[in-house]
């Protein structure tokens, strides 16, 4: 009853995003974003300014620790590695609405045998590419994603990824939503399903950001439309910013996952502590591709025997 309810609560609040707000809250919106400029969420940063301003680029590489516990059929089993990987984000604008953001994510995770993701039976290269097109509006910013993602850990691959989705700045507030679609097919089984997306950063100073992200993916294997037996996942993160300059900001940030699998009688969960910086130039682009199977860092599928 309780994923029942988390899942539908959080694709509600997606939905509602997505579709906007009422004129009513036009007039605090000035131009939709606060100086200095939230940097992240979930670990995406917000916006720049405007899509018409010209080509905005940042760059990320973080680090951390990795501890995994599953359950398979009563038998306990407790995991540890770390973590290390980056990413890069370009936005050009077509116009004075318009605009064309293209991303590149890569993760490389190791178990505590192994020292690169060619050796050891754990160790894995997650990458991601994705093409977003938007729109600016007087309500926010909007758009929808196309994405091919793949997990090295996860025996369908690659993934394809739809979505739809939009933010929206309340004063030093900035919320972050997605809804998407992902399938795969390994020329044996088709894997078909769903998850969304939020995320909530303030700028609580001048230097200093904090943030929270929930996210909800279920699956199902053979594209079975009743009782999906495919991974069923909720991540949850936290994470605090500082901005050193216009340019530099690090980050530290706390993202955990559980997952179902009816499939595999298999259930566990992840956590992930890590920390990171990020450098921008022209302002940040604005979205991500958040799917938990192939998606950025740490909102994604993990599954260690």
């Amino acid at each position: 009853m309780a994923e029942f309810s988390l899942d539908k609560i959080c694709v509600a609040v997606c939905a509602a995003l997505l579709m906007g707000s009422a004129p009513a809250f036009a007039a605090d919106l000035g131009d939709g974003f606060v100086d200095p400029e939230p940097v992240a969420i979930a670990p995406a940063p917000t916006p720049s300014e405007s899509s018409g301003e010209g080509i905005s680029f940042d760059a990320t590489l973080y680090y951390g620790a990795l501890a995994v516990s599953s359950n398979y059929d009563s038998s306990y089993d407790f995991s540890n590695g770390n973590v290390s990987g980056g990413g890069m984000r370009a936005a050009f604008p077509l116009g004075d609405r318009f605009f064309v953001q293209l991303d590149y994510n890569f993760e490389n995770v190791v178990d505590g045998d192994s020292d690169s993701a060619s050796s050891g039976d754990y160790a894995y290269l997650n990458s991601n590419f994705a093409g977003h097109l938007g729109m600016d509006t007087d309500y926010g910013r909007y758009g929808v994603m196309y994405s091919v993602g793949k997990n090295e850990d996860f025996y369908f691959a690659p993934t394809t990824t739809i979505a739809v989705e939009g933010m929206r700045t309340y004063g030093n507030t900035t919320v972050l939503g997605q809804l998407g679609f992902s399938f795969a097919n390994d020329g044996v089984e088709e894997l078909r399903g769903g998850y969304g997306h939020i995320g909530v950063l303030t700028a609580v100073s001048d230097r200093l950001s904090l943030g929270g992200n929930i996210g909800i993916g279920r699956y199902d294997y053979e594209a079975q439309t009743s009782d999906p037996d495919g991974p069923n996942i909720v991540t949850i993160g936290l994470e605090a910013f500082y901005h050193l300059n216009d340019t530099v900001s690090f980050y530290a940030s706390y993202q955990g996952s559980t997952v179902e699998e009816p499939a595999e009688s298999e259930d566990w969960g992840s956590s992930t502590l890590f920390a990171g910086i990020r450098m921008n130039f022209g302002g940040s682009p604005t979205f991500a591709d958040y799917n938990p199977l192939t998606g950025v860092a740490h909102a994604r599928f993990t599954d260690w025997d």
